[in-house]
């Protein structure tokens, strides 16, 4: 660790918590519990959301730590999430997963000062080396334990605590407000989207298979016999995550090898091509396939190839994205273990097609709405990075005593 103020100590966080309890609700089954589960965290705030209420001879055998108020809990599984929290309040009959690590802090050190240092860079770079298994990345308590605190006296901690709490305040607050300056901007977007293909004045409406030449969807390469490759130049694999309401999204790109465009010729994709996802809670998402490059897509992607003599693409690409065509969707969707529209639901829906000239007018107009919000969703998305880097910035500053 940096040289730390005088006065300050470096103690293992083994030597600064308590023996915490275990229990198996199952030897009370007909006792109510608080369950604190992995999914009760929200990691974006560092908070405990509501624990599940369950009753004793249904709690899973995961179930099984005691917590109270003032132990923090962090979870040991994909630490690198930062799944922590500190307990708040003092619920009734509570138990948490053995997913997580309890921390329950003895008298020399503050409860808040140890959720602070848990929350910084410091404490995953002494975990990094920790951490075994490839698909489901984890530490122990042990390696947790093991780690490095820098402790100043109490009465320093409190103040330090007292410093953070209120400048996080004032950094949520504006979290806060430029969150909101983004929803409500989006909800703008789709207001004019709604409105402007609510007033079309046409009766010419057309199915999408009749403005179509090409309406399928791709497969999974796993039941091909197919494998993922990291050579850039074999087929890139487009799934749902890649595809964001009107792009593409790339940033975490998958290859398969070239063999899967030989199986799976009809949904090789072409430059210009409609991608639309179909299953899942991204319905109704929909891009433009806008690179030379080759690639394919698996079942959860539409591909819809358009007759350009008959409708505009980004008219195409603007009422896709409209609150009437999602809505549409949705209420056209197949209810299975996992929501999807079926091609021949997609291949009935019906687009307004007025004149190509009056396609293009209104494409146009959406187009300028478009770059004129993007640049402020831009702007605040810059910010809120900006505010949250400076939380991190802020923490690291603490614990090295330079806050």
């Amino acid at each position: 660790m940096d040289k730390l103020p005088n006065g300050w100590k470096v103690a293992k966080i083994k030597s600064v918590v308590q023996k915490t309890e275990t229990y198996n609700p199952q030897n009370s089954k007909d006792s109510i519990f608080n369950y604190i589960d992995i999914g009760s965290i929200d990691n974006s705030a560092f908070k405990l959301t509501q624990p599940k209420e369950i009753l004793g001879k249904d709690a899973p055998s995961r179930a099984r730590k005691r917590v109270r108020k003032g132990d923090v809990i962090f979870a040991t599984t994909r630490p690198n999430l930062k799944n922590i929290a500190q307990i708040e309040i003092d619920y009734y009959n509570s138990v948490a997963s053995t997913g997580f690590c309890i921390l329950r802090p003895i008298t020399e050190i503050d409860s808040k000062f140890l959720f602070y240092f848990l929350l910084t860079e410091n404490i995953q770079n002494q975990i990094a080396p920790f951490i075994r298994g490839a698909q489901y990345p984890a530490i122990s308590d042990n390696d947790l334990y093991s780690c490095s605190i820098p402790l100043p006296p109490l009465s320093e901690q409190i103040n330090l605590v007292t410093k953070l709490d209120a400048l996080f305040v004032r950094i949520d607050k504006s979290i806060a407000l430029l969150e909101e300056n983004i929803k409500h901007t989006k909800g703008l977007v789709a207001s004019v989207l709604d409105e402007t293909f609510g007033k079309i004045d046409t009766d010419n409406y057309l199915t999408i298979d009749e403005l179509s030449d090409l309406v399928t969807k791709g497969s999974s390469p796993t039941w091909q016999g197919i494998k993922y490759t990291d050579n850039i130049n074999d087929v890139l694999f487009i799934t749902s995550e890649n595809v964001g309401s009107y792009n593409l999204l790339l940033d975490k790109r998958k290859y398969l090898q070239i063999e899967f465009n030989e199986i799976q010729p009809r949904s090789i994709l072409q430059k210009g091509d409609i991608l639309m996802n179909i299953v899942g809670a991204s319905i109704g998402r929909t891009a433009i396939f806008d690179i030379e490059i080759n690639a394919n897509i698996n079942q959860a992607v539409c591909l819809i190839r358009l007759k350009r003599s008959k409708i505009d693409l980004k008219y195409a690409l603007h009422f896709f994205n409209s609150p009437r065509c999602i809505n549409l969707m949705f209420d056209n969707q197949v209810e299975n273990a996992r929501a999807n529209l079926s091609m021949g639901n997609i291949k009935k829906f019906l687009i307004p097609i007025p004149s190509m000239e009056t396609q293009r007018k209104i494409s146009n107009k959406l187009d300028l709405l478009m770059i004129k919000t993007n640049g402020i969703i831009l702007a605040q998305q810059s910010k809120l990075t900006y505010l949250k880097a400076l939380k991190s910035s802020l923490l690291n500053q603490a614990f090295k005593g330079d806050l």
